[in-house]
């Protein structure tokens, strides 16, 4: 039953986006806005369970720390210490 209802909110999220896009969605993912969403999606994407996102966030701290030269030199970034703050979590709360 549970299931059942998942798949019926998943084809009402599908159906209200642009019909062109529709046939190549294959999954919706209904997640809570709390700091963390965006990485949670990458995860989901990515076919890993909920609340391994913070894997992804931390992996994009150490990457964006570890070439963080390049990025202000490339004019990517120009605050690092305040895109680290921003990327850097220990807690599945809210950021």
């Amino acid at each position: 039953e549970r299931k059942k209802k998942a798949k019926v909110e998943e084809e009402d999220y599908i159906s209200h986006l642009p019909g062109i896009l529709q046939p190549y969605i294959s999954k919706v993912l209904d997640v809570e806005s709390n700091g963390h969403c965006g990485f949670e999606v990458v995860y989901f994407c990515l076919g890993h369970v909920h609340y391994f996102h913070l894997a992804v966030k931390n992996k994009l701290y150490q990457d964006t720390k570890e070439r963080g030269k390049w990025c202000k030199d490339k004019y990517y970034i120009s605050n690092l210490p305040s895109v680290l703050k921003r990327i850097k979590v220990d807690s599945s709360g809210t950021c």
